[in-house]
């Protein structure tokens, strides 16, 4: 997903999917596996607010102060999986992933909350590397969600990715001993957290996809797919530009 994608006030989010999937379907990357993945009627997760996941595009018209979150998954000609979403706020004057944390006062509760948000799936991807239990992803995003004083929400995890969109082994993004797998080089996974800006008890609507809080207040996720090297980790799907959170680098 490019940063040159823009959100602007008054855009339709069905007519950015539109948009979003002529940009994959005519791109190196292949095409969007949303619309065909079991039932699911788009081929873009767009998630509006107190839009947990699974938010279904729409005529909804996009409004200064909004928070929005993309997800994108995409498959190959070989058949190999990609999966990122980014999160932006309409009508911000920052750059959400290149900000001073000294403007964070003045910043709105859906700005901090995104910073907040990647700043977490930063913090579990540092710990991506060889000989490393999968538990310590969810720990470390589990104390940077602390820090900002944010709920985790517990029932949507990262996965492996491959040749098939969810493999082996869950990701959770909190502390747990729910999964016991050693990272090896070579798995895939994606490091997904969605966090609340209130409590991380989450409901379905009718139509049965999309998930909001169940509070009503903001929530937002960041995700990445990143592959386990013989040293360390690389970031698949690091946008051109993208730079890590000075906070994880220290």
């Amino acid at each position: 997903m490019s940063n040159k994608v823009c959100l602007l006030t008054n855009a339709l989010t069905h007519k950015l999917m539109i948009l979003l999937s002529t940009l994959t379907l005519h791109g190196p990357l292949g095409f969007p596996i949303g619309l065909p993945f079991c039932g699911f009627p788009k081929s873009v997760c767009i998630s509006v607010n107190s839009v947990v996941c699974h938010g279904i595009p729409s005529s909804s018209i996009l409004q200064p102060g909004d928070l929005v979150n993309v997800d994108v998954t995409v498959i190959n000609e070989e058949g190999w999986h990609g999966d990122t979403s980014k999160s932006w706020v309409i009508g911000t004057d920052y750059n959400l992933e290149d900000f001073e944390y000294g403007d964070i006062e003045r910043m709105s509760e859906a700005e901090r909350l995104s910073i907040a948000t990647r700043e977490c799936m930063f913090w579990g991807i540092s710990v991506v590397k060889p000989g490393v239990n999968v538990k310590r992803i969810g720990e470390r995003i589990q104390e940077c969600a602390d820090e900002w004083g944010y709920s985790l929400v517990r029932e949507y995890s990262g996965h492996g990715i491959g040749q098939r969109f969810h493999e082996g082994p869950r990701i959770l993004h909190y502390k747990n001993d729910e999964i016991d797998v050693v990272m090896e080089p070579g798995l895939v996974i994606t490091i997904e957290p969605m966090m609340n800006q209130f409590k991380r008890d989450i409901v379905a609507l009718e139509d049965q996809w999309t998930i909001v809080t169940k509070d009503g207040g903001l929530s937002c996720q960041w995700e990445h797919t990143v592959l386990v090297t013989e040293d360390g980790v690389e970031i698949l799907t690091l946008r051109d530009g993208e730079m890590w959170p000075t906070k994880v680098l220290e």
